[in-house]
């Protein structure tokens, strides 16, 4: 038997598709129009275990506001995570709650890497390695098994722009700044989503 991971079981809405037009690593990346586009997969549970979320995004717009993650189908119901994009802020809520509001300093047209670490009960956003904001979330867990990236469940607040090297894992990565990763990311548990 072999101790490599399954690949993660990934369906592609709208159009989005993979494209050589922008890459971080590896020559293509997911290309999102910003009209509909989000990938779904459902291979990890959250509950309350703490986790890593992380990609490297590229925008091409800022002009609305747009999810680059959404951990369940009815937010205010199962209490899971929602990332928001907005033109200044990074936006974290739960249960409907905005826990982190913060101005993320991006730019159009070049490649951010974005890290969200839930480490017990306790939240933080990271961009290009440096933490952003902190928050305390308590007990909320995160019921939904299924998660979209570059969107949200019902195919609105889309992503206009690239991702590539989105990871999901229960694992607490970053616990202080750091230098973003140079390598692309290798598949390091069954019990992760690495797209």
């Amino acid at each position: 038997s072999s101790n490599v991971p399954e690949p993660p079981t990934v369906t592609a809405l709208a159009d989005a598709q993979i494209s050589t037009d922008q890459s971080k690593f590896g020559g293509s990346s997911l290309e999102l129009d910003g009209t509909g586009d989000r990938v779904q997969s459902s291979d990890i549970t959250l509950g309350t275990d703490s986790y890593t979320f992380e990609t490297f995004a590229y925008y091409n717009s800022f002009t609305s506001t747009q999810c680059l993650w959404d951990a369940g189908e009815n937010v205010r119901a199962s209490q899971n995570p929602v990332v928001f994009i907005t033109s200044t802020n990074i936006q974290i809520s739960y249960a409907g709650g905005t826990y982190i509001n913060v101005a993320h300093g991006m730019s159009t047209g070049q490649w951010h890497h974005i890290a969200i670490v839930r480490d017990g009960t306790q939240l933080e956003a990271f961009i290009d390695g440096v933490s952003k904001a902190t928050a305390t979330i308590g007990s909320i867990g995160a019921g939904a098994t299924n998660h979209v990236f570059g969107g949200n469940f019902a195919g609105t607040f889309t992503t206009n722009g690239y991702l590539d090297e989105t990871r999901l894992t229960r694992r607490v990565i970053y616990t202080t700044d750091f230098t973003p990763p140079t390598p692309e990311f290798t598949p390091s548990t069954a019990d992760e989503i690495l797209l």
